[in-house]
């Protein structure tokens, strides 16, 4: 560029120049041509500070105007404008420029107009230095003080009203300073066993967590900042989870000379996020139960949310709008309870009108006090001879219309629900929905099977249809973790719920998105939209994709992009191929646990050949054409601890066959394997 050799003659004829650049920490070197302000040379290293590769990037002042901080923007301006005006005004100021990665790069901008002999400035001459390590440790330092000044104010607000352990010691934990009442709440043991015994705090551990609560606590001891979870048995034998964390307190000296320790109760947390679990699992598990064992597991997972609730009978009612009757149609009780379903087959609708109102209207019941029922209520009636104390039912609502609902009774004593059992609760009683929504479409699927002829075809609809039906389950799932996003929780614990659940869901829907990718192959149903179209962009696109995946794991990912094919284009699928590439990526990935997976592609006279290789595992010679089944693998431990359908490579090759190439696959034991695959021009 014109700029770049006028700015090398500036170098050989003006001295001040030259000066300027060896005095200046040069992250940077930018040359402005004030005449055509739109231009401007900016050397190699100032894109390379800022992530950019400089072959990609123009010599244009707009390119650099697009990714500073436009507060910034504005000041440099004005700066410039003074400078311009008035050369004894200095260009040195610190602007804020967004790294392609997004993370913020500080810069010192020094600068110096370069004027004609009428002293008009008609180029422009900068540096720039990268502060960012500057910048960064003043943040750490503010971010310190900020932090002190917390633990500071937390201090004095610590009350005898806190529902936390909170605790003042000395460094090697001998002395017990203060602990508040809650000690007592949470522990069960007294403040003065604390006081006259601190190492009677390490009694209440869990055996099995001892260890681990021990060496933490070696590090407390040591003035190291502790954070655990483990378990505590109180004076009544019961077990609690606990969290822990300790910040050391220093004196003007920085020595340390006090340890403030605080510990929350999270049994109910923990609780929590098991049954979340719980529910993710009896979700998932469905999806594979056998039509004839679905009423048995169903009666089960009654049980194991009465448990959680500590229910003593849960029940499902469906309701039949034509008959105007309900019927009890699963139950479970708790050990001592009566049954009561032999009598609730034809409850009549119009004897609990309100009831069945609310239902009608998708709404949950709760009756805390069943006593406070009117004596007439037919709900009443109903309820007395049970014993019922409090009760809480939730419809159950399909497409909008409400099909049947759900009960938890409590006979023993009285129980008010809380808003996470509830929560819980109405998840559950979706999946219920769904679950007897697809035991009555698998009923209906194998009435007309049986009556159908044993075609292909046919059987890869049924399948296609089962897998539609179990999606919902699954919005389901996401649709609850919504609903815990807008509860009471704690950041964190909202966070880690949300973050476990979101990922079950995702697991499990790709999984449902298989086996429908491999009913449609298989029923000739996938259609095939060919387009022109330049492969690199397109190939770039895809494969940006795939270093999401790889940045969770500690491998290398290449991508090889042939320069000589910059302006290729390919007429085919773009959607089908971008899924073979997927498959193939993720396979690759998913498998490689250290070294690297690389990505690339080449023009041969009438097709492409693209290639993914990677250094894992690899697979033995008399398995390969074995991992390209339905449902098979090179070897099933091979999977232990990869989540997947087994149908990704499978989906591949056929898709690779509808768009008219061929794939093959070249693999050795521990050195890794190498997919490939054709598709014409």
């Amino acid at each position: 560029m014109y700029l770049k050799k006028e700015l090398y003659e500036l170098l050989k004829t003006n001295e001040s120049i030259f000066d300027f650049i060896q005095e200046s920490a040069l992250d940077g070197l930018w040359y402005w041509d004030l005449e055509n302000p739109e231009n401007e040379w900016m050397n190699a290293k100032f894109w390379t500070v800022l992530g950019y590769n400089p072959n990609e990037m123009p010599h244009k002042t707009n390119a650099w105007q697009d990714i500073i901080n436009q507060d910034d923007l504005k000041l440099t301006t004005e700066i410039l404008t003074k400078h311009f005006e008035n050369p004894n005004i200095p260009y040195d100021q610190i602007v804020r420029y967004t790294h392609k990665n997004g993370s913020t790069v500080w810069i010192r901008c020094r600068g110096m107009a370069v004027r004609d002999k009428d002293g008009k400035p008609i180029r422009m001459l900068g540096a720039h230095q990268d502060i960012s390590d500057i910048k960064n440790k003043e943040f750490e330092l503010i971010i310190a003080k900020e932090k002190a000044e917390e633990n500071e104010r937390k201090f004095r607000e610590i009350t005898e009203n806190i529902t936390e352990v909170f605790w003042l010691s000395s460094t090697d934990f001998q002395t017990i300073f203060y602990v508040n009442p809650a000690y007592e709440k949470v522990w069960g043991r007294s403040c003065q066993s604390l006081y006259d015994n601190p190492e009677s705090f390490f009694d209440s551990v869990n055996q099995e967590d001892k260890p681990g609560v021990f060496s933490k606590f070696e590090k407390y001891r040591k003035g190291k900042k502790i954070n655990l979870e483990y378990r505590i048995i109180n004076n009544k034998g019961n077990i609690k989870w606990v969290r822990i964390k300790t910040v050391p307190v220093k004196n003007s000296n920085g020595e340390i000379v006090r340890h403030v320790g605080i510990a929350l109760d999270i049994s109910n947390s923990k609780r929590f996020q098991q049954t979340l679990t719980l529910l993710a699992n009896m979700a998932k598990s469905f999806i594979h139960i056998p039509l004839k064992n679905i009423s048995k597991e169903i009666k089960k997972t009654l049980g194991t949310m009465g448990n959680f609730v500590n229910a003593d009978r849960v029940y499902i009612f469906d309701y039949d709008w034509e008959k105007q009757i309900c019927k009890n149609t699963y139950e479970w009780c708790n050990d001592g309870i009566t049954p009561e379903i032999e009598h609730l087959q034809e409850v009549p609708l119009d004897a609990i009108p309100w009831w069945v109102e609310a239902h009608k209207k998708g709404e949950k019941l709760a009756i805390a006090n069943v006593s406070s029922l009117n004596k007439n209520d037919g709900v009443k009636k109903i309820l007395d001879p049970q014993g019922v104390k409090s009760l809480f039912t939730l419809p159950l609502m399909q497409s909008g219309k409400c099909v049947g609902f759900m009960g938890f009774d409590n006979v023993r004593k009285h129980h008010k629900y809380s808003k996470r059992e509830e929560m819980i609760l109405t998840f559950f009683s979706e999946l219920m929905v769904n679950i007897q929504n697809r035991k009555s479409q698998e009923n209906l699927l194998v009435l007309e099977k049986e009556k159908a002829e044993q075609s292909d075809k046919l059987k890869t609809a049924f399948i296609n249809n089962i897998s539609h039906e179990i999606r919902t389950p699954l919005n389901g799932i996401l649709g609850f973790g919504q609903m815990l996003a807008e509860s009471d929780f704690s950041a964190e614990e909202r966070a880690e719920l949300l973050n476990g659940l979101s990922i079950s869901s995702s697991r499990l829907m790709s999984t449902i998105t298989d086996y429908i990718d491999m009913s449609m192959i298989f029923s000739d149903a996938v259609k095939v939209d060919k387009k022109e179209f330049l492969l690199k962009p397109w190939f770039e696109g895809i494969t940006e994709k795939a270093k999401v995946l790889v940045s969770e794991k500690n491998i290398d990912f290449e991508i090889v992009i042939p320069s000589e094919n910059d302006n290729l284009k390919i007429t085919t699928d773009p959607k089908l191929l971008e899924k073979i590439l997927d498959k193939l990526l993720d396979n690759a990935i998913k498998f490689t646990n250290e070294g690297s997976v690389t990505c690339t592609y080449k023009a041969k006279p009438k097709d492409v050949e693209f290639f993914v290789q990677d250094t894992g595992k690899g697979i033995a010679g008399d398995k390969l054409e074995l991992i390209f089944e339905m449902f098979s693998q090179e070897d099933s431990s091979m999977t232990r601890g990869h989540e997947g359908s087994g149908l990704g490579l499978k989906i591949a090759k056929e898709l690779v066959g509808l768009l008219g190439g061929e794939m093959n696959v070249v693999s050795e034991i521990g050195k890794g394997s190498i997919f490939t695959f054709t598709i014409p021009l």
